[in-house]
């Protein structure tokens, strides 16, 4: 049995810039490091979103993030 995730790898062509095919395979074979993920770097504001249990920092905060304007996001 496919975990929402898993299947999400393997039916959405949008997904192979991800690597998910890869990253499944070494948790497969227990080869999988969470240290050696290496997020992208963008010259833009960003904000990282935990969603391993809902969303930290939550909708709101998002929301108030993505809403406000660029000369804001310079500043934080």
């Amino acid at each position: 049995m496919h975990h929402p995730g898993t299947d999400r790898a393997h039916d959405d062509s949008h997904r192979v810039a991800h690597g998910d095919k890869a990253l499944l395979s070494d948790m497969r074979a227990g080869t999988y490091a969470p240290d050696q993920f290496v997020p992208i770097s963008l010259t833009a504001p960003n904000l990282l979103v935990d969603t391993s249990d809902g969303y930290t920092p939550d909708l709101a905060h998002i929301q108030r993030f993505v809403l406000r304007p660029d000369r804001e996001r310079d500043a934080e």
